[in-house]
């Protein structure tokens, strides 16, 4: 009998919530006709719940199955480790001090305006943002005084202006004191016409913040695209004709006595505003790009992993007779910069490491569509499990210890391309009752020959819900 064959008749134990979802996990693993070529079940192991956590849904329309009409109303009775679903619509920001998972549904767009806080996780948990659009130009994310774990994916912070007194109000992000582990998060003004926007917004604009903050905190950051704001351009004051001076690129990523892990992520600075050539005063300088990270203070870490750190464009010199009149040039950006009073040691590698993406929602009876990408014929171990553990920055590697806790099963896949593979898996069927659900985290991660160190991919939450919510 082959491994795979015998690991299908291994008894699970458990509570009974738990030991149907070990199973039926196991069972669709195990099972070669589901499974593409060169996938084999290696190991599996049960892992009890201690509760089934509650499903708590919001909506702000009325709708079937709806209990709360904010976000902040389902937070007040959550409880640790509940699953917050929020539905298609338009919400205010919130508070989130209770180790639970609030996320967006799948396939509809859903908005926060204003600022939004996850603050006061205690030690040991794990409290969860994954796929909103943050829709208010100055809506803000902030992340502080944690002591557990607090994970951010898929979400989008790039909608950014300035308020009517002309000064932006802060970091799209900013960490404070806790360990933070981001995924496909995107900051910054990527879109050219709400920067064509910012270059001419009126006088007393005040130079861009950076788009994501750092003190005191260890951060883990993969599959994420950080770009400054741009400097506002060099222009005539329109009710005085004075000129006003432009101001440099904002720095993508700011950071002060931290421990940073990039991997595939992107941190570019803003480019600097123009120079202009004033009606009554003259030349106004172009401004320098932004950085593409800056080390404010302290002893920061960084290890970087098939990443890209740039720094911003010069501001353009005046255009036109300006050209001829006003010579002055501007400076780039720099990829990394640092304050004298900092301490910045880095470490740099182009490995490229494995990757495993589950959805962040998933219901039962729906087909589970894997997608995993690594070096082409890379051996890529999939493990999923109950508990995510803290990302812990190490030299070049990570041990294989750090990930995943206590996998439920591991698995091996050897690709067929360089590009992503798809694995279709067959419905997680009958396991929750109604008002409940699951959250489950599954990892990739590889081996290395003398089977010692192991390059791990990003942790993926997951969300079960009963079919039809």
């Amino acid at each position: 009998m082959r491994i795979a064959e015998a690991l299908c008749w291994m008894p699970v134990v458990g509570p009974p919530h738990a030991r149907q979802f070990l199973a039926k996990i196991r069972f669709m693993l195990c099972l070669s006709s589901f499974l593409p070529s060169g996938f084999i079940l290696l190991a599996a192991s049960p892992l009890a719940l201690a509760q089934t956590p509650a499903l708590l849904i919001v909506d702000d329309t009325p709708s079937p199955g709806a209990q709360f009409d904010s976000i902040d109303a389902a937070i007040d009775v959550a409880s640790a480790g509940d699953v917050i679903l929020v539905r298609e619509g338009t919400y205010a920001g919130f508070t989130l001090d209770v180790p639970a998972t609030v996320v967006a549904d799948t396939g509809v767009p859903v908005l926060l305006e204003g600022t939004t806080e996850v603050r006061g996780i205690p030690a040991g948990s794990v409290a969860s943002l994954i796929g909103f659009t943050f829709q208010d130009p100055q809506g803000l994310l902030q992340i502080e005084s944690n002591a557990g774990l607090v994970r951010l994916e898929h979400l989008d912070l790039t909608y950014f202006e300035v308020d009517s007194g002309g000064s932006a109000q802060g970091p799209r992000i900013s960490i404070t004191d806790g360990t933070v582990d981001l995924r496909s998060v995107e900051v910054g003004a990527t879109d050219p016409a709400v920067e064509a926007v910012l270059s001419q917004t009126p006088s007393g604009v005040l130079a861009p913040p950076p788009a994501v903050s750092v003190s005191g905190s260890t951060i883990s950051v993969r599959d994420c695209n950080w770009i400054g704001l741009p400097g506002r351009d060099g222009l005539d004051d329109p009710l005085f004709f004075l000129p006003i001076v432009g101001t440099p690129g904002a720095t993508a990523l700011q950071v002060s006595s931290s421990s940073v892990r990039l991997e595939s992520s992107q941190l570019q600075g803003g480019a600097g505003g123009a120079g202009w050539l004033g009606v009554a005063q003259g030349c106004v300088a172009p401004r320098d790009g932004g950085d593409g990270l800056f080390a404010a203070g302290g002893s920061t870490f960084l290890l970087q992993l098939d990443s890209s750190l740039q720094g911003g464009a010069p501001g353009m010199s005046a255009q036109g007779l300006g050209a001829i009149v006003c010579p002055a040039t501007a400076s780039a950006g720099s990829p990394v910069q640092q304050d004298p009073t900092a301490f910045l040691s880095a470490s740099q590698s182009n490995i490229i490491h494995p990757n495993l993406e589950f959805p962040n929602v998933l219901r039962e009876g729906q087909a589970i569509n894997a997608e995993f990408s690594a070096s082409l014929g890379q051996v890529i171990l999939w493990g999923v499990g109950f508990e995510p553990s803290s990302p812990t920055p190490l030299p070049g590697f990570d041990l294989l210890s750090v990930g995943l806790a206590g996998p439920l099963f591991v698995a091996a896949q050897v690709p067929s391309t360089i590009g992503p593979d798809e694995v279709v898996l067959p419905p997680i069927m009958n396991v929750l009752q109604p008002g409940t659900a699951l959250r489950f985290y599954s990892q990739a991660f590889s081996i290395s020959p003398s089977a010692s160190l192991a390059l791990s991919g990003p942790v993926v939450e997951t969300v079960l819900v009963p079919s039809g919510t």
